[in-house]
């Protein structure tokens, strides 16, 4: 702005020193087309929007490596919570089927409690991948959306660069236009200037003839003198024949001298004829010059609406900023939205592994309980049998073989509640 605030204070002061006329016209000329810089200051306010292009895509694409970065951290965890989940499955099936070989009702009990925990499990992982699913889509649309907005903003700069070099163009193509019709304006006021100076050439000679012819016709006016001296002399002395002789030549003097002071006057009223048409052409020379500086002002006006349309186009790169902090928001706005959606994830995410740790801690109590059960049904087996074997038999081995049963007992109980802890 401060550059083309500087052409139009030069473009005003030869456009001042343009009527002033003379040798400053030219040199006024060469220093505005020296100093006019519109074109640089284009391709400046050019090179900074396709700087600025650069950085919006370069931030776009560290964006999209992040997002895709934590979207593959997602589904690892996810994988790595599913296997969990399964080796979990796995493990419990495992303990149940070991444990339920000696009762059936247990076993339909654990398998129904399996079956529903399996359920949920699924049902949970099936609420996780459709909440995955709407946020894979939502950054699908996000995406899409920066994509179209991209290509809006690439089109835009496009169109307004291509815009500014056609302008570039014209004004070039104004310029050299300007220049052509200015050298011939002023080689047409050289060629008026060169007319002047023969016109006044001419009318110094048409001035020095007439110098002339007045030193004649004080000449004449001498002779005049001496003529009418020389008619009282022969008023005085009519008897002299000299002086009669003197007299006639005298006459036949003033008669020259006159037919010489009408030739004399033809030509001071032709010289006169010739300075009136001298005259006229220098009218009509200065005709041309006013037509020619009418035609310079019109070029004037001219300049004057090429400055408006490089205003129009400041103003247009003004909307362009403004679009370009548009989008510039908007992006900001999503990446918002997008780490608020982040957020929420990781949140559900660390509900969901709090969850399935409590999970984790219920299953394994109702299987310590399950092994602790089947251990005491096992226990009560082995001393009923251990009792009807007492008493069947009496003898002192017998006794014995009932204390190591007893010891037995209390070491199969001891395991057990070390198991179940």
């Amino acid at each position: 702005m401060e550059k083309l605030s500087e052409s139009c204070t030069a473009f005003e002061k030869f456009k001042d020193a343009l009527k002033q006329g003379g040798d400053k016209k030219t040199k006024e000329m060469q220093q505005y087309t020296k100093t006019y810089s519109a074109h640089d200051d284009l391709e400046l306010q050019l090179r900074s929007a396709i700087s600025r292009l650069q950085l919006a895509e370069h931030y776009k694409k560290s964006q999209e490596i992040t997002h895709k970065i934590k979207e593959d951290g997602f589904r690892e965890t996810i994988a790595e919570r599913d296997q969990t989940i399964e080796y979990l499955m796995n493990q419990l099936a495992q303990k149940g089927c070991k444990t339920c070989k000696n009762s059936e009702k247990s076993e339909k009990k654990l398998s129904f409690f399996a079956r529903s925990k399996s359920t949920e499990a699924q049902i949970q992982s099936a609420k996780t991948d459709n909440y995955i699913k709407s946020l894979e889509s939502e950054v699908q649309n996000l995406k899409k959306s920066v994509k179209e907005n991209e290509e809006y903003y690439e089109n835009s700069v496009s169109n307004y660069a291509k815009q500014i070099h056609e302008t570039v163009k014209y004004m070039h193509e104004l310029r050299l236009d300007y220049e052509a019709k200015d050298h011939m304006l002023w080689k047409t006021l050289e060629e008026q200037k060169k007319k002047i100076e023969v016109m006044e050439a001419e009318h110094q000679k048409a001035l020095n003839v007439i110098g002339k012819q007045e030193l004649q016709l004080e000449d004449l006016r001498k002779i005049r003198d001496a003529v009418e001296d020389a008619e009282k002399l022969q008023n005085s002395q009519k008897d002299s024949e000299y002086l009669s002789f003197d007299v006639a030549l005298l006459t036949r003097q003033l008669e020259e001298a006159r037919q010489d002071n009408r030739t004399a006057q033809k030509e001071i009223i032709e010289l006169s004829a010739k300075l009136l048409n001298k005259e006229n052409d220098l009218e009509t020379a200065q005709k041309k010059i006013d037509e020619l500086s009418d035609k310079l002002l019109v070029k004037e006006a001219d300049v004057e609406d090429l400055q408006q349309e490089i205003e129009n186009l400041l103003e247009d790169i003004q909307e362009h900023k403004a679009q370009e902090e548009f989008l510039n928001e908007s992006i900001q706005r999503m990446e918002a939205e997008h780490a608020e959606a982040m957020q929420e994830l990781q949140v559900i995410i660390d509900k969901q592994d709090d969850d399935l740790e409590k999970y984790r801690m219920e299953e394994e109590k109702e299987a310590n309980a399950v092994e602790r059960y089947f251990a005491g049904l096992k226990i009560d087996e082995e001393g009923e049998e251990e009792e009807g074997e007492r008493r069947e038999s009496v003898d002192s081995d017998g006794w014995k073989k009932l204390d190591e049963s007893d010891g037995s007992d209390v070491e199969e109980e001891q395991e057990g509640e070390v198991e179940a802890n």
